[in-house]
């Protein structure tokens, strides 16, 4: 008999600051001035966020 495992969940990839501009139709510059109000974490020293916290970031956006 064999023994079945759960398969693993895919973690969620991380985009940097490109592809967040590129998902948000915004210039990086943009990106890099509004930081601080976007969901970014930092690894080691580079910005990354996932697409669910940008996701609920722009519904926050549109509520207030």
């Amino acid at each position: 008999m064999r023994h079945l495992t759960s398969v693993p969940e895919t973690p969620e990839p991380l985009m940097d600051v490109p592809a967040v501009a590129a998902y948000l139709s915004v210039k990086t510059s943009w990106v890099y001035d509004h930081r601080r109000d976007l969901p970014f974490f930092k690894v080691g020293n580079q910005l990354r966020a996932r697409r669910t916290d940008l996701d609920q970031w722009l519904n926050q956006q549109r509520a207030a």
